[in-house]
């Protein structure tokens, strides 16, 4: 891999002609701007609004270790240490040292860059010389690079595409990365990243995906962690920020299992727990169309105010 994606920088270095230039709007991707505040459940409405959305929060926290766990390279994205994040940094560096003399929105077509790749095209999206001249030593990345359906044959592997784009944010002791609309296939596998990976000296990396729900509102799963396959069962813990209620610790106490031709969970429970020790709970019914679930209100309320109770309901 390491070995494709330098020689596709030591072309591109040599021969900047053959490639066009203009205007370049890379994907953006969705983005959280909602409460990060820990969510107070201190009613049935509060704990349903938070409960009916984990079934989509357990559905986003899936697919994207399905992502990372159907690379054909076998290459996870949970440190900065893996051999496919460790590749796309030294990628971004080379582009960044060599784009000085390039103009902003450049698009190289890859077989022209080397011929030996089956297709595509490589953009710099922003000018990432320009973004780290302040440290030229060090060189801290800070900007954007997309990579569209850019592919190799493999012998044993077949053919390999990449495509996505990649956004790049480093300080002396912190690095993020953004994936977005991020795929490498071998053909038989069409899996997508839409992940951030943070990583700092001091506290280590952890990962957060952002997505947009079935009603249009932007959501967020961070520090994820998941274990199962198939149908289920699923055990997994994460933090989900709901945008207008808050942040809850999420984790299964029983396992979660899809057998639904609507796509809802159909059995299983997922335990949430928000400000205060208020907490709550979502049990998915194996007809598909109910749920049912508690909330606990009683170590942080007032009287009197309700200390808890159960709710139920339908997928609409």
């Amino acid at each position: 891999m390491k070995a494709l994606i330098f020689s596709v920088l030591s072309a591109l270095i040599l021969s900047a002609c053959g490639g066009s230039s203009g205007g370049s709007s890379s994907p953006t991707g969705p983005s959280y701007t909602g409460v990060t505040a820990p969510v107070a459940i201190e009613s049935e409405a509060t704990a349903e609004s938070v409960g009916v959305k984990t079934a989509e929060a357990t559905q986003e926290v899936i697919s994207q270790q399905a992502a990372q766990d159907a690379n054909p390279f076998g290459a996870s994205i949970t440190t900065l240490d893996s051999s496919l994040n460790q590749t796309l940094i030294n990628l971004a560096r080379s582009v960044a040292e060599n784009s000085v003399n390039l103009p902003l929105g450049v698009t190289f077509n890859a077989t022209q860059v080397d011929p030996s790749l089956c297709g595509g095209t490589i953009s710099i999206d922003d000018n990432l010389w320009d973004n780290i001249q302040s440290d030229p030593v060090n060189v801290l990345l800070n900007g954007t690079i997309t990579l569209t359906n850019v592919c190799t044959i493999d012998p044993t592997l077949g053919t390999i595409t990449i495509n996505g784009t990649l956004r790049f944010t480093e300080t002396a002791t912190s690095m993020s990365i953004q994936f977005i609309n991020f795929t490498v296939t071998d053909g038989s596998i069409n899996q997508t990243f839409n992940m951030t990976i943070s990583c700092d000296d001091t506290t280590g990396c952890s990962i957060l995906s952002d997505y947009q729900g079935d009603d249009g509102k932007v959501y967020r799963v961070a520090d994820m962690s998941i274990s199962g396959s198939g149908t289920g069962p699923y055990f997994f813990s994460a933090d989900f920020y709901h945008p207008d209620l808050g942040m809850s610790s999420i984790t299964t106490t029983d396992g979660i299992y899809f057998n639904c031709s609507n796509g809802q969970p159909s059995a299983g429970t997922i335990q949430y727990t928000g400000d205060n020790g208020s907490s709550g709970s979502i049990t998915f019914n194996s007809d598909c169309t109910t749920y049912d679930g508690t909330w606990d209100n009683s170590t942080s309320a007032v009287p009197p105010a309700p200390t808890g109770g159960t709710y139920s309901g339908s997928w609409l």
